[in-house]
């Protein structure tokens, strides 16, 4: 099922958990984009497109194993410096798309595959980390990626 940032947009009864909306194992967005961290609830499955789309001053996150899915442009323009996964997860579209400061990505745990195009045309990506599970790095995984030195 794919749940659209703006699907729920002014259900502010809605439940939130450290600056982030919730309906039952959906994260929704962000209800404050100045925060330089947010914590992804334990039990996630699904992170709406654009859920943190603008949060500039979001620096890394770390996702739970729960989480299936992240919606197109979730993190798009966001500040993040580093990203970890520690499972599979299908990705959409521009999930990182002007994420410009993103200067290392970790694929660990029980992460097997490394999606399409996930790290592709970040500039600064210097680093990227890679578990014992990983099997498959698919088509332009880190296309573009003209700092990519370890």
């Amino acid at each position: 099922m794919y749940v659209d940032g703006s699907a729920f947009e002014r259900c502010e009864s809605l439940p939130v958990k450290d600056y982030v909306r919730y309906a039952d194992t959906y994260l929704l967005g962000a209800t404050d984009i100045y925060q330089s961290s947010y914590t992804i609830k334990e039990g996630t499955r699904f992170i709406a497109g654009e859920a943190f789309e603008d949060c500039a001053l979001m620096s890394s996150i770390v996702i739970p194993n729960t989480v299936e899915q992240i919606g197109s442009g979730a993190f798009r323009k966001s500040g993040l410096i580093s990203v970890e996964l520690n499972s599979d997860i299908a990705i959409g579209y521009s999930v990182f798309e002007g994420c410009s400061a993103i200067s290392s990505f970790s694929f660990l745990g029980d992460c097997t595959n490394v999606p399409d195009g996930i790290c592709s045309g970040l500039k600064k990506l210097n680093e990227v980390k890679l578990g014992d599970k990983v099997v498959a790095i698919h088509s332009y995984a880190f296309s573009e990626c003209k700092s990519l030195s370890s």
